[in-house]
């Protein structure tokens, strides 16, 4: 038989555990909680070192948000898994490391239904974070996704969120910003890392008109091919269009051949001339 002695009292472990036979999960959460901060902070540190300030910050008769990491980088799951076991408002309910065998694994197994998913965009493949999340939302809409990548690029964050992701976190983000994230869009918010959130107030900033962005639906251009005929129907040079969008001079050619099938011109001179048509 376990004890904690502390004065005036023994809780004793078996009775705790008998108490989730009576008891709802959250009633033993709750219990567990009060009969905490009766304690001293001597003993507090005792038993929990220093989580007890994040003990501490967790608001009565709330339960953990539930946490599911998806990464195919194993080594860095379980590490982000056992930063967030620092936090007690934080479960990590389970790691995998598919997106699609998650979405799956959710039809059957409820007890890994979790509240937020940090979700990598490249797995088995470039886009599998992305029609993952696509596919979490159409089928689960109550569960929030966050975007937990090393990927900068403007398509993948616009497509992200045009997916349905409600966060956009780079992996070298402290865990208190991470836990800080779980907790706002957990409560209905969006939160982004500050370097991708720049990103967006310059695309944002320099969006492209309505006649533009009604000819990119017409025709189904991306949006950075639409952010590269933007730019050449302004006439700046293919080089200088990759230097300001900081990829290469055979990417934007690469963007300007899709684009010119799309809109069934053969040469930047006749796409520049349907723009002004259509516009």
């Amino acid at each position: 038989m376990i004890h904690f002695i502390y004065p005036k009292s023994v809780f004793n472990i078996e009775v705790l555990l008998s108490c989730l036979i009576i008891f709802s999960v959250e009633q033993v959460f709750t219990l567990t909680q009060k009969l905490y901060l009766k304690l001293s902070a001597p003993i507090k540190t005792l038993l929990l070192g220093n989580s007890t300030r994040y003990f501490d910050s967790v608001p009565l008769n709330r339960m953990p948000i539930r946490v599911a990491i998806i990464d195919d980088d194993q080594t860095l799951a379980r590490n982000l898994r056992q930063e967030l076991a620092e936090y007690p408002d934080i479960d990590t309910v389970t790691i995998s490391t598919s997106g699609t065998e998650f979405v799956n694994k959710l039809s059957t197994d409820v007890s890994t239904h979790p509240q937020v998913v940090l979700m990598d965009i490249s797995m088995a493949y470039a886009t599998e974070g992305i029609q993952a999340t696509k596919l979490l939302h159409e089928l689960y809409p109550k569960i929030k996704v966050v975007m937990f990548t090393n990927s900068e690029d403007d398509d993948r964050i616009f497509e992200a969120f045009k997916a349905g992701a409600v966060g956009y976190l780079l992996k070298n983000e402290k865990s208190s910003f991470i836990v800080k994230t779980i907790h706002e869009v957990n409560q209905g918010g969006a939160f982004m890392s500050p370097g991708i959130a720049l990103k967006t107030i310059r695309f944002l900033t320099n969006a492209p008109p309505k006649e533009l962005r009604d000819i990119s639906n017409q025709y189904q251009l991306s949006e950075r091919e639409l952010d590269v005929l933007r730019l050449v129907s302004k006439g700046y040079p293919y080089k200088l269009i990759a230097d300001q969008l900081h990829v290469s001079l055979e990417t934007i050619k690469k963007h300007m051949t899709n684009t010119f099938k799309k809109l069934q011109v053969r040469n930047k001179i006749e796409a520049i001339n349907k723009t002004k048509e259509l516009m």
